[in-house]
């Protein structure tokens, strides 16, 4: 008997529901993890040492106070897309999974409605410039305007990569991910040594790696793009930003959740401080790998299947993330002086306490994640934003009685208490919709670690 019947036999006695529905979705759940996610984790973990290599190159060569404008400065275009993307990426990936349109109907109407947004973020941007001094203090005007013209391809490159995620094209959407960062990493090397401004050469390198990544899917998706018919139909375009606009408010404020520390953090405490807190965000970031790859998965997967049967997989997916996410932030924090010390010198020490003190809230928040995309994938991304918004009142309260005080120690604790509200928020409402224990989303069974096993053993043997 095949190792793969022995473990359907495994889930019929675990799960109820028809031995055919079964082997259904036990074949989905199989092919999901062995080879989507996969694809996906390889592409985070090489992201992820592509991306320590850029702090750590851009942390030694600007210094703490060059490096905080820097944070600051590629906050633009990042803000810009949080603000103006109108929530094509998820609408995108909803409508291809749930195969409602044709793609190359999906696609164009996706690329329309950036172009238009990518056009009026960059008019409102220059007419507010006076405001430069507030939102930004102390980026130059060329720093600022780098950042600007860095919002199109930005914008274009976030919104049209989720294309390949919507058709569970993950090889592609793998490799796709990766190179903005090959790009902005190899444009560092060559900019930081170039002598003249050192930060608007750093910036101008991440504005390269982005404008080369989003010609290349550009080129990738020129055959599912009808530009001679981009303008019609506009049922199709309505939709989109029907649920585009939900799921973007959702987006919106978790992207505030998750970046307000860094905005009050240069106001409240400079730019110094902001570059200390800024080195220990991508190796907290580390401790979200699993989180993010099943996330990435697990929305195209549950659109494209809207009527789960009651074995649904998600509950499952999440507690098996949430101790995967522990065990990777237990070790990071063990390392974490290490780490700082090695990768960015002794003027970072600072971060190593930041670090620690986020990790708690960035376990919780990884299974979170997992039931956000799950409420996404259903058509529920107003169950995200309703949670979301309520974190962020809670982060916003939170920075401005921790950080005139405390600095960027004050930030990580906000930060914290923001992500552990919200975690525990998104389990509440999804045990309560769907009448699961709060045990069964949270706390490993032992018969999820046979599962993991019989999967490793079954993917090796094939390898």
């Amino acid at each position: 008997m095949s190792l793969k019947r022995v473990f359907c036999d495994f889930w019929i006695v675990v799960l109820p529901g028809s031995t055919q529905e079964l082997n259904e979705f036990f074949g989905d759940l199989w092919s999901m993890f062995g080879r989507n996610v996969s694809y996906v984790m390889v592409r985070i973990g090489l992201a992820a040492f592509v991306g320590f290599a850029i702090s750590s190159l851009l942390a030694k060569a600007l210094g703490p106070e060059l490096n905080g404008l820097y944070s600051l400065g590629i906050l633009l275009p990042i803000t810009a897309n949080a603000i103006g993307s109108m929530g094509m990426a998820p609408a995108t990936v909803y409508f291809l999974g749930a195969k409602k349109y044709s793609d190359r109907v999906v696609v164009s109407s996706n690329l329309l409605v950036s172009l238009i947004a990518s056009i009026a973020i960059i008019a409102f941007c220059l007419a507010a410039r006076d405001l430069k001094g507030t939102v930004f203090p102390g980026l130059s005007d060329v720093a600022l305007l780098i950042g600007v013209v860095a919002i199109v391809p930005y914008l274009l490159f976030s919104n049209l990569l989720s294309v390949f995620q919507g058709k569970q094209s993950f090889k592609i959407y793998g490799f796709l991910s990766l190179a903005p960062q090959v790009s902005i990493l190899v444009g560092a090397i060559i900019l930081t040594r170039l002598g003249g401004d050192i930060l608007v050469n750093a910036l101008i390198s991440w504005g390269f790696g982005y404008l080369v990544s989003c010609l290349a899917l550009i080129f990738l998706l020129r055959k599912s793009i009808s530009f001679k018919n981009i303008w019609g139909r506009r049922d199709v375009q309505k939709d989109l930003i029907k649920y585009g606009l939900v799921s973007h408010l959702s987006n919106l404020v978790a992207f505030l959740n998750y970046r307000l520390d860094v905005y009050l953090l240069g106001s409240l405490a400079g730019a110094s401080a902001v570059g200390v807190y800024a080195v220990s965000v991508p190796i907290t970031e580390a401790a979200w790998a699993v989180s993010n790859a099943v996330s990435v998965v697990i929305f195209p997967y549950i659109s494209s299947r809207q009527n789960l049967k009651p074995q649904n997989p998600t509950p499952r997916i999440c507690r098996i993330v949430l101790a995967f996410t522990l065990v990777v932030a237990a070790i990071i924090a063990f390392f974490s002086h290490y780490i700082i010390l090695s990768l960015y010198g002794t003027a970072y020490l600072g971060a190593v306490d930041v670090l620690l003190i986020l990790l708690p809230g960035v376990v919780l928040w990884g299974g979170a994640r997992v039931l956000c995309n799950d409420f996404a994938g259903r058509g529920r991304p107003d169950i995200n934003f309703v949670v979301t918004f309520l974190a962020l009142i809670v982060n916003t309260v939170s920075n401005f009685i921790f950080i005139p005080d405390y600095g960027y120690i004050g930030a990580a604790i906000a930060s914290c208490v923001s992500y552990s509200f919200f975690s525990a928020c998104i389990v509440i409402v999804y045990a309560k919709l769907f009448s699961v224990r709060f045990s069964d989303l949270m706390i490993i069974k032992l018969h999820d670690l046979i599962a993991l096993k019989s999967i490793v053993e079954n993917t090796l043997r094939k390898n």
